[in-house]
Parts: structure tokens; C-alpha cells; sequence
């Protein structure tokens, strides 16, 4: 989980570098979304490597995505606009991490 740590936080700063923060998080934790999903639909891919669903999951994309970013932009900004952009972009990355999980099932 360290090492997945490492790189989540290393890359959602990366993405802090390339984008305005509010664009940054916003990928970051729909990545981290798709991510899960396609982690949680796929579990025999990684189920041998116990470490690895961890480090992978927890580590990388919970130190990838921060949703308390979304509830301090919200309440600094006295706005709902982004947190509903955020929570329908994870909705649309889980779906397509589901859907890419089971086709990868299938091809296997």
C-alpha cells in the first residue's frame, strides 16, 4: 500500500502541475473512480496478489483521489456545480471500469 501511496500521491501531483487544481482533482478522482471499479469487477485478475489489490486500491487510487478537495471547493465557493460534476464523472468512470473489467473477463 506504501508503494501504491507513493505513486497516487506523486501522480495526482503531476496533475496539479499540468492542470488548474480544480480540473486536477477532478480527473484524479475520476481515474481513482474507474480504477476501483475496475478493480472490484475483475477480482480474480488480482486475487493471488492480495498486496496488490491493496496497493493498488487503497494505496494508489486513495492517495490518487481526494474528495475532501470537492467539499472544501464547494464550501468556499458556495456552490453545488462542482461536487455534481464530480460525483457524475465518478459515476460514468465506474461505469466504464465495470464495463471494461467484465470484457476483460471475457477475453481471458
Amino acid at each position: 500500500m506504501f508503494l501504491g501511496g507513493a505513486v497516487g500521491t506523486a501522480a495526482r501531483a503531476g496533475l496539479g502541475i499540468l492542470f488548474d487544481a480544480d480540473w486536477a482533482v477532478l480527473i484524479a478522482n475520476t481515474l481513482a473512480c474507474g480504477l476501483l471499479a475496475f478493480i472490484c469487477a475483475r477480482p480474480s485478475l488480482l486475487a493471488p496478489h492480495s498486496l496488490l489489490r491493496l496497493g493498488l486500491g487503497t494505496g494508489l487510487a486513495g492517495a490518487f483521489s481526494s474528495t475532501s478537495a470537492i467539499a472544501v471547493h464547494s464550501f468556499l465557493t458556495g456552490s453545488a456545480v462542482y461536487p455534481l460534476l464530480s460525483a457524475t464523472a465518478g459515476l460514468v468512470a465506474v461505469a466504464v471500469g465495470i464495463m471494461v473489467g467484465n470484457r476483460f473477463e471475457r477475453s481471458s
